[in-house]
């Protein structure tokens, strides 16, 4: 750079002072040219600045967003997931469910759905069916119901029957010829073909000879006054409507086909009338019974009811379950609750006089009764609904990939191993006395809860090693180990509230079928009907039986003071029913089958008489 200035200054040396003014003012006006650039290029420097500053802000706030929606997007399609094996898997929660062949479950209706080909050996058949079964010992299978290997017939009514024919064994040996050394048995099942008939009862009229006045005389047994209803059939339409699940409708056609035409808006009547009428006291006595045991569990469901006021007819109301213990000592009874919310005003209510515990799920209702009841009701967690969580998690897993060290390593698997051996020792202890179970609970199982717990806690939440469904099972279990551990010192509180959901189990099979109700007051019939029904199964009563047996008695018991106890022979295990069952059933096989005939007696004649040779060829 000094050399080109020496040798600028030396092109001008020669210059005149006017040849220097003008290059003077040529370099002005070059530097104020190169002046106005230098100030231009500083402020799109500046401008530059900013607009990276603002891009970079942008890209930060873009980053963030896309982390966002692949979380979204993870957890999306985890629900995906989770809704297409509900949908076509398996719905056990055994881990046996999850087989690597099940992990990229299709929906098998569409037409791009891989074929299956492969054939499992008989070998491996063998390996799943002996895997499951050990799982299934793991989990304690005292609850659960084995699929039956045999026909059972010993619960059913058995009649004798002798074929015997004189003539044709006279016929065959020859009169005389031969003698009964034995008898071979075998066992036919039948069924009673289900009919209806029309009683047409008569009544006389009287014509008092001396006044010349006219008198009817009462008709004797009438279910109801002006109806032809009478208990069996009312009973029958309540029964196919819960037990078997059939609407009305199907039920109208059914009795199409046996020759009768009841319109189903009769039946919806007579089902709403006699429910309230005849059924409710027992309905709240049970309520009554149930309130006065100092353990309940409860759950809720979904309903749908077309015709509530100031509702939309899609607006969904709810179903709550009342159950006992299925470790206490009372009988069982199961009490259902139609409700237009789910909100916490509904245990208010119905727990209003009930002192003790009450098991459910997480749901924030239950928490809430029990905080403002001042510790008269102490509320406890439910096992399963944390195992499920577990489950959820493993199942959004690819796991197909895995060898078998690193699926065991899996933290959701450990997770369910650890609950699993819990539920094995609590399955030895489920025919104990609630003192001998609290025991073997303090010496055998809290080490397993603490262990389970101390797991949890070493776990990082922020691993993004962890799935968001994975976060959410620990958090759950953390957030209510307190309750969750209560059955830890009661030998009366179950591990889980498995009974009270199981026995909401009939109401969603029947509202698959019959969709919704049409008015609130249907909802509340079909509600006293499930209580009385579910109850009657539960304490293994005939629940056909059940209800025919309550319309025909329950008018005897309206007059009686609230909560009397001779209201306890309306009862599913009363003694008075039991003998009206018994009674039932013997009279309608005795209307097919006569009673049982004795065996024949026959005397041979001890001279046998030759058989004609052509007999003997």
């Amino acid at each position: 750079m000094e050399a080109d200035i020496e040798k600028y200054i030396k092109s001008i040396e020669g210059y005149s002072r006017e040849q220097l003014l003008e290059e003077c003012a040529v370099l002005k006006r070059q530097y104020t040219n190169l002046h106005v650039q230098v100030i231009e290029q500083r402020k799109a420097e500046t401008e530059m600045s900013k607009e990276y500053q603002r891009i970079s802000e942008k890209v930060k706030d873009q980053q963030k967003q896309i982390a966002e929606l692949q979380q979204k997007l993870d957890c999306m399609c985890a629900q995906n997931d989770l809704l297409l094996r509900h949908r076509f898997g398996s719905h056990n929660e055994k881990i046996s469910a999850l087989s690597s062949e099940e992990s990229d479950l299709q929906d098998p209706l569409s037409e791009d759905a891989v074929p299956e080909d492969n054939v499992v050996s008989f070998e491996e058949a063998s390996r799943r069916r002996q895997e499951t079964k050990n799982v299934k010992n793991a989990f304690g299978s005292s609850r659960c119901k084995e699929t039956p290997t045999h026909r059972d017939f010993s619960n059913l009514p058995h009649r004798n029957t002798f074929s015997f024919d004189i003539n044709e064994l006279n016929r065959r040996f020859g009169e005389g010829n031969w003698q009964i050394i034995g008898w071979h048995k075998k066992e036919l099942l039948h069924r009673i073909t289900v009919s209806y008939y029309v009683e047409v009862r008569h009544s006389p009229v009287i014509k008092d000879m001396r006044t010349g006045t006219l008198a009817a005389m009462p008709m004797p047994d009438v279910f109801f006054s002006r109806s032809s209803a009478t208990s069996s059939v009312v009973a029958g339409i309540m029964y196919d409507l819960t037990v078997k699940a059939l609407p009305y409708y199907r039920q109208e056609m059914d009795m199409a086909n046996h020759g009768l035409t009841l319109p189903r808006q009769d039946m919806a009547n007579w089902v709403i009338r006699f429910a309230e009428s005849h059924l409710r006291p027992v309905f709240e006595y049970l309520h009554y019974l149930l309130c006065q045991n100092s353990y309940s569990q409860c759950d809720e469901s979904w309903l749908q009811v077309l015709h509530e006021d100031g509702r939309k007819a899609t607006t969904k109301s709810y179903v709550w379950a009342h159950t006992t213990g299925e470790l206490d000592t009372v009988p069982p009874i199961v009490v259902f609750s139609y409700e237009k919310t789910r909100g916490t005003d509904h245990l208010r209510r119905f727990y209003a006089n009930f002192e003790g515990v009450l098991t459910s799920d997480s749901y924030i209702s239950y928490s809430v009764f029990a905080d403002e009841s001042n510790g008269a009701v102490v509320s406890t967690a439910c096992f399963m609904h944390a195992r499920r969580r577990f489950f959820e998690a493993l199942m959004v897993i690819k796991t197909s990939k895995l060898t078998d060290e690193q699926y065991e390593a899996l933290p959701e698997v450990i997770a369910i191993r650890k609950i699993a051996s819990l539920y094995a020792v609590e399955g030895k202890f489920r025919d104990m006395s609630p003192e001998e179970r609290l025991t073997g609970r303090q010496q055998e199982e809290k080490s397993l809860v603490d262990d389970f717990y101390t797991f949890l806690r070493t776990q990082d939440l922020t691993s993004p090693l962890l799935s968001e469904k994975m976060r959410d099972a620990i958090q759950y279990s953390l957030n209510h180990e307190k309750e969750l551990c209560r059955f830890l010192e009661d030998g009366r509180i179950p591990i889980d509230n498995g009974y009270c959901e199981n026995a909401i189990r009939l109401y969603a099979q029947g509202r698959r079928n019959w969709l919704f109700c049409n008015t609130p007051s249907g909802a509340d019939a079909k509600m006293i009907i499930y209580s009385l029904v579910e109850t009657a199964r539960r304490n293994k009563a005939n629940p056909l039986l059940y209800l025919t047996y309550l319309l025909e008695n329950v008018p005897e018991y309206l007059d009686l003071p609230v909560h009397n106890p001779r209201m306890d022979e309306l009862l599913p295990w009363s003694q008075k029913y039991k003998d009206y069952e018994a009674d039932q059933v013997n009279s309608i096989i005795d209307a097919v089958i006569p009673q049982s005939q004795d065996k024949p007696y026959y005397k041979p004649n001890l001279t046998p008489v030759p058989l004609p040779v052509e007999s003997v060829s």
